[in-house]
């Protein structure tokens, strides 16, 4: 049995730790002890987050970056901004992208290119980059979602005390129920992984990698490509989560040279 502590349980695709709960609370899965979300190099990074010890940009490049999309977003501006952020000549599309995934993909900033294919180290670093770039928008965006049910929330529970002074003891059901967690658009999780991958393989624990999929899209489309590889020798995994054991590869539009192995948990129920 493999030590707990070398093993680097990380959450995708939602990057968001109240996200990640709500993922597993919608699953009826309990998430494994130590597992973290991906943090994408921002600062005041929250517990139950990891953050790649070799992100490109630094704290205040990051923040600069966050800071161009929220300006860009204030002043709907958001297609000219996000046009030139595609880098379509650096991140091919994968064959696992049709028409309207490509689409919610330029939207996210789409990435799917693998790290290895750059060999030269400025590509190498623009990949990286745009990489970064990638997650910031996705934590952009599930950060304006999560203020969003906030704010309905808020609405909900205003219109039920207007009710009761207005004389109306009618119940409300919102004020009881749990904000739907975000769905990820369909091929959006190609860029976040993608971008996850690019920017975790420098890491020591790479070994130890595990992948935690919360989300039954993305579960479904890599239990496609499934090859029937072996799980990792004497590792069990959490109760709940069956072991996807991938090469890299299989994610990629070319065959690669070097292949590396890919560990990812999926839900167990309906595999």
């Amino acid at each position: 049995m493999p030590n707990p502590s070398a093993v680097l349980y990380i959450a995708l695709p939602h990057l968001h730790p109240a996200l990640v709960e709500q993922d597993a609370r919608r699953l009826g899965l309990a998430l494994p002890e130590g597992v973290r979300s991906l943090w994408p190099g921002l600062p005041a990074m929250p517990e139950g987050t990891f953050a790649p010890e070799t992100l490109p940009w630094n704290l205040s490049q990051a923040s600069a970056c966050l800071a161009d999309f929220e300006r860009n977003i204030r002043d709907g501006a958001r297609g000219m901004a996000l046009a030139p952020l595609a880098a379509r000549d650096i991140y091919p599309a994968g064959p696992m992208i049709g028409p309207e995934e490509e689409a919610a993909l330029l939207r996210l900033n789409a990435g799917t290119a693998p790290s290895r294919e750059m060999v030269q180290t400025p590509k190498l670093q623009q990949l990286r980059e745009s990489a970064q770039r990638t997650l910031i928008l996705a934590w952009l965006q599930e950060r304006q979602a999560l203020e969003m049910a906030e704010l309905e929330r808020s609405v909900a529970q205003g219109k039920q005390t207007l009710a009761g002074l207005l004389g109306d003891g009618s119940p409300s059901h919102a004020e009881q129920s749990e904000p739907t967690t975000p769905s990820t658009p369909k091929g959006v999780w190609r860029a976040i992984l993608d971008a996850a991958l690019t920017l975790l393989e420098p890491e020591p624990s790479r070994n130890g990698l595990r992948l935690l999929i919360l989300d039954e899209d993305m579960s479904d489309a890599l239990k496609q490509k499934d090859l029937r590889l072996p799980p990792p020798e004497g590792e069990s995994p959490p109760p709940g989560f069956a072991f996807l054991t991938l090469p890299q590869s299989a994610l990629s539009a070319s065959p690669q040279s070097g292949d590396k192995t890919l560990i990812f948990l999926c839900p167990a129920t309906g595999a």
